[in-house]
């Protein structure tokens, strides 16, 4: 790698260099981890179709470190917190991963197809240098005080036009703000704006919040930031769509939830899978001793109904279904249902590419992962969720959705 930078500058490197044994070990040993985390979840959870993203995770990983080489040949004295840097002013990591498995592909299997293992490994690392090289001298726009430079403090460099960082509160509006890595519930939730037209005398505003999994330690802000969601947005009812708890352990902090929320608007829910960990039917007591309402129980007459189940009776009024599972919009719309609001697939988690509205590679092996479908004059809106039983997401940020019925 030294050799490379040194031949596309033409200058030798600095000599301060840190030693590549250590970071090559946590560079790899990371992404091996990461991957052997969501190879073994996916065992543990009985879905192999999942395993072989573990392939997709790794990379995704690495890209967060694809420049720490060549910032430790520039001197950098934090390598790793200015390789994410320098990965997001490539395009993130989605923008990082397009060049990254194609190159990634060529050093491991050029070797196999006659074109030698060392030769090609060489030009990966030549590939790097000159990706490197190419972002160091990129003209400076506007100015921000961003990415670090071989010394490893922050210096001033281009920044594109529309870009901006999150908002300091608790949710996250701006699309490009999903981009990336993300762990756990550290980052802030990203509310995702639908609107929807059914002729209603008086607009309706409702916030979705699926799949909160309250009782892991990484999903312990999740009630938090949902809450400040909902200060922040004033719906005007709250609709919890499944996977509240994943423990019974985690009722407390679901009854506190609902109560806080309360306080702002009329909370109603329904269970997912995951609920029957800490038993439905102390899921739906605790939301009712908390003072919310149980949708499975009897449907809310509101502006317009909304039913926790799909009700197969015909109706001449607009209805609306809070579901847990994207798998009852079929059902929902021969019933009538012109709204439909999902969760449970959390996006995928692990996404590398959108076509037509659909969430890849789980599309492949899911029919609904997408944001929104419409067919025969219904729609329905998916989550990403709130909280997730796997901590990592990739492209894949934890939301609410704000929808705007009128």
């Amino acid at each position: 790698m030294r050799l490379a930078l040194e031949t596309v500058r033409g200058i030798p490197c600095p000599p301060q260099g840190a030693g590549y044994g250590r970071l090559g070990f946590a560079k790899y040993g990371l992404a091996a981890a990461a991957a052997l985390l969501w190879a073994g979840v996916a065992w543990a959870l009985r879905l192999p179709l999942l395993a072989p993203l573990a392939v997709v995770v790794f990379y995704a990983i690495e890209a967060q470190m694809v420049f720490l080489f060549p910032l430790a040949l520039d001197g950098s004295v934090r390598p790793f917190r200015a390789a994410r840097v320098w990965t997001r002013r490539a395009g993130g990591t989605l923008a990082v991963l397009r060049v990254v498995l194609p190159l990634a592909s060529v050093m491991l299997l050029g070797g196999v197809v006659g074109r030698g293992f060392v030769r090609c490994w060489c030009l990966g690392c030549l590939a790097v240098c000159l990706w490197y090289e190419d972002l160091r001298l990129q003209p400076v726009g506007r100015l921000s005080r961003a990415v670090p430079d071989g010394s490893g403090e922050p210096s001033y460099v281009k920044q594109p036009v529309g870009d901006s960082s999150p908002a300091p509160s608790g949710t996250r509006t701006a699309a490009r703000s999903g981009r990336g890595l993300e762990f756990g519930s550290f980052r802030p939730l990203f509310v995702r704006r639908e609107a929807v037209h059914l002729g209603l005398a008086r607009p309706l505003c409702l916030l979705y919040a699926s799949d909160l999994h309250l009782g892991h330690w990484w999903t312990r802000r999740v009630s938090e930031q949902l809450l400040r969601a909902a200060e922040e947005t004033r719906p005007d009812l709250i609709l919890l769509g499944g996977d509240l708890a994943d423990n019974a352990e985690a009722l407390s902090l679901l009854g506190a939830c609902v109560r806080a929320l309360g306080e702002l608007a009329p909370v109603h829910a329904v269970p997912g899978n995951h609920d029957r960990r800490a038993g439905i039917t102390n899921v739906r007591a605790t939301v009712l001793a908390a003072g919310g309402h149980w949708l499975p129980d009897r449907p809310l007459d509101h502006r317009l109904r909304i039913d926790g189940t799909v009700d197969p009776t015909p109706s001449d009024r607009p209805r609306l279904l809070c579901a847990h599972y994207p798998s009852d919009f079929p059902a929902a719309r021969a019933a009538g249902y012109r709204v439909v609001l999902a969760g449970h697939l959390h996006g995928g988690q692990c996404v590398v590419a959108t076509r037509q509205g659909r969430l890849y590679p789980a599309a492949w092996v899911h029919r609904w992962h997408g944001l929104r479908f419409a067919e025969d004059g219904s729609v329905m809106f998916v989550s990403r969720g709130a909280g997730d039983t796997f901590p990592l997401r990739i492209n894949c940020p934890r939301e609410v959705i704000l929808c705007a019925i009128s």
